[in-house]
C-alpha cells in the first residue's frame, strides 16, 4: 500500500484602504478531519484489504465520531472494490483512525502502469463523510485511492507514498514507506532505493539515505523506514522522494514515492472575506494577541508596514485594489519596488501575487506566486494553492527557480523586481525581471514559465498581492498595480 496526502498552511488576509486588524484570534477552533490517499496495486487473484488513514488536526477532545461510505469514481463496485459504509469513532486524545476497504482482483490486467489518478490505466474510488459528532469539519477534496491494476509484465514493484503530520518534536521521527509487488513474490526480490529532495532539507527534515531493500519469497510488501531529525519540518508543508532502481527478479512499474512532512502550525485560522473593511484581514495568529498593519495607498503604490509590536511574524495578507472584480481569467501584476529592511539573506520579508481569491460556504480558496525566504534562497518563486478547510491550508502545487537570471556572480540583484501572474483556465504563467532589463514575453522560463492546474483551481476569484512575514518596524512598496483582465504582455 502507498500513502498519499496534500497538506498545506494557511495565513490570509482581505484588504483594507488604509489600517488592517485581524479578525478576533479567539475565535473557537473547529477540529478538522483530514482523509489520506492511497495508492494500492490489485491483486492478481483474491482480494486485499487496504486502510484509508483519517487524521484529526488536534487531539480529539471528546470520543469523535463520523459516518463514511465509498464512491467508486471510475472503479466499479463489486469487480474493482467492495461497497463499504459504516461509522469510526476517534477515542478521546487520539488523532488516528482509519477505514478498512477490500479491493478485488482483476481478470483483465492492463498493459500500461498507473502514474497519476488521471491517467487511463488507473481506477480510483474515494470515501465521503459525514460528521456524527458537532464541530467536525472535513477537509479533504479530490480523490483518496488510486487503484493500480497489475500489468502483463510479469511481478511489478511500486514505490509507495507516505505522509507524517509532525508538529515540532524533541526527538527523532521513523517513517515507514511502503514498496509494494503486484503479487506474492516466488523467489526473493531485491531493489535499490534512494531517499532525496525536492523541497524538504537532507539532514534537517529528513536523513538522506540510500541502500537495497529485500522482499522475500512468499511476500507482497517491504518497507523503507525513513528518519526525521528533532524538530523536523522547518516549513509547514515539505517533501522528499523515494527513488527505486536496478530491481531483481521483478519489474519497477512505479519508481518514485512521495513522501509529505507536514508541520501544522499553531494559531487561530480565519475566513477570509475579501473587500475593504477595516475588519477585513485574516491570518494565523497566536491566540489572545493581536498584530496590526498599516496599508497606504499614495501616487500610484502600496506600502504595506507592520507595528513595532508584532506577536506572529509568521502571518501571511493578501490584499485587492481598489475595484477589483471576481473572474475566472485574470492577472496581477506589481513592480516590488523596496523594502525595509532591505533584502538579505536573514531578512524573511516576502512579496507576491494572487489570483482566484474567493471564499465559497466559508471555505478561501486563492491560488499565489511567492518569492522564497527559507535560508535567504530568494531567487525561488513558490506556486501555492490555498484552500481554508485543510488543517495545513496551503499546497505548494510548483516552484521556479530564476538563478541563472536573478543572480549575477555571486549577488542577487536589487529591487525593484517586476512580477506578473495570469490565469487563464488551467493554465498559470508567471514572468520576473528586473527593473530596467527588457520586458519578458509569456512562456519565457528564464523568468518564470507556464505550468498546468489542477482543475479544483478553476474558479472565479478577486487578483490581488501578497505580503507576508512582516516583521517589526518592518515594511515592503508595491508600484506599478495591475489586477484586472489577461493581457498579451506581462506588462499592461
Amino acid at each position: 500500500m502507498k500513502l498519499r496526502s496534500t497538506l498545506g498552511l494557511l495565513a490570509l488576509t482581505g484588504l483594507a484602504s488604509l489600517t488592517l486588524t485581524p479578525l478576533s484570534a479567539s475565535a473557537a477552533i473547529h477540529q478538522s478531519l483530514t482523509v489520506g490517499l492511497v495508492d494500492i496495486a490489485a491483486p492478481s487473484s483474491g482480494t486485499e484489504s487496504v486502510s484509508i488513514p483519517l487524521t484529526l488536526a488536534a487531539p480529539a477532545p471528546v470520543a469523535t465520531t463520523v459516518r463514511y461510505s465509498l464512491l467508486a469514481g471510475s472503479a466499479r463496485l463489486g469487480v474493482d472494490v467492495v461497497a463499504a459504509s459504516g461509522t469510526v469513532t476517534f477515542p478521546k486524545g487520539s488523532v488516528e483512525q482509519q477505514v478498512p476497504v477490500t479491493v478485488l482482483a482483476d481478470p483483465t490486467p492492463r498493459t500500461e502502469a498507473c502514474w497519476y489518478q488521471d491517467a487511463p490505466a488507473c481506477s480510483t474510488f474515494s470515501l465521503a463523510f459525514n460528521p456524527i459528532t458537532a464541530g467536525v469539519t472535513v477537509s479533504t477534496y479530490g480523490t483518496d485511492a488510486i487503484l493500480q491494476e497489475p500489468t502483463p509484465l510479469g511481478l511489478s514493484v511500486y514505490a509507495g507514498d507516505g505522509f507524517i503530520a509532525q508538529g515540532p518534536s524533541s526527538k527523532t521521527e521513523q517513517i515507514s514507506i511502503p514498496v509494494s509487488l503486484s503479487a506474492l513474490a516466488k523467489s526473493p526480490v531485491s531493489i535499490s532505493y534512494s531517499l532525496s529532495g525536492p523541497n524538504a532539507l537532507p539532514g534537517i527534515t529528513f536523513t538522506e539515505q540510500s541502500g537495497t531493500l529485500n522482499i522475500p519469497a512468499g511476500a507482497e510488501e517491504g518497507v523503507v523506514t525513513a528518519s526525521l531529525p528533532a524538530s523536523a519540518g522547518f516549513q509547514p508543508f515539505e517533501t522528499f522522494y523515494l527513488s527505486l532502481s536496478a530491481a531483481s527478479n521483478a519489474t519497477i512499474a512505479r519508481d518514485t514515492g512521495v513522501v509529505t512532512v507536514a508541520t501544522p502550525a499553531a494559531g487561530t485560522i480565519s475566513k477570509l472575506a475579501p473587500g475593504f473593511a477595516t475588519d477585513s484581514m485574516v491570518h494565523v495568529v497566536t491566540p489572545g494577541l493581536v498584530d496590526r498593519y498599516a496599508l497606504t495607498a499614495k501616487q500610484g503604490s502600496v506600502t504595506v508596514a507592520a507595528e513595532g509590536k508584532i506577536a506572529v511574524a509568521d502571518d501571511r495578507s493578501f490584499f485587492f485594489a481598489p475595484g477589483a472584480a471576481s473572474s475566472t481569467d485574470q492577472q496581477s501584476c506589481a513592480s516590488w519596488s523596496s523594502q525595509s529592511p532591505a533584502p538579505s539573506p536573514t531578512v524573511p520579508l516576502q512579496q507576491g501575487l494572487v489570483l482566484r481569491a474567493a471564499t465559497f460556504d466559508g471555505v478561501t480558496k486563492a491560488i499565489s506566486v511567492t518569492k522564497n525566504i527559507v535560508y535567504g534562497v530568494n531567487w525561488v518563486f513558490n506556486v501555492h494553492e490555498w484552500n481554508s478547510s485543510l488543517p495545513i491550508p496551503y499546497v505548494l502545487l510548483h516552484h521556479f527557480d530564476l538563478s541563472n537570471y536573478v543572480i549575477t556572480g555571486a549577488t542577487v540583484r536589487p529591487l525593484p523586481w517586476n512580477a506578473c501572474l495570469q490565469v487563464v483556465g488551467s493554465q498559470l504563467r508567471f514572468e520576473l525581471w528586473v527593473s530596467g532589463d527588457p520586458v519578458p514575453a509569456w512562456g519565457d522560463s528564464t523568468h518564470g514559465g507556464d505550468i498546468p492546474l489542477p482543475s479544483s483551481m478553476v474558479f472565479a476569484g478577486t487578483p490581488g498581492y501578497y505580503a507576508g512575514h512582516l516583521t517589526a518596524k518592518s515594511s515592503m512598496t508595491f508600484s506599478q498595480l495591475y489586477a484586472g483582465a489577461p493581457t498579451s504582455t506581462p506588462l499592461p
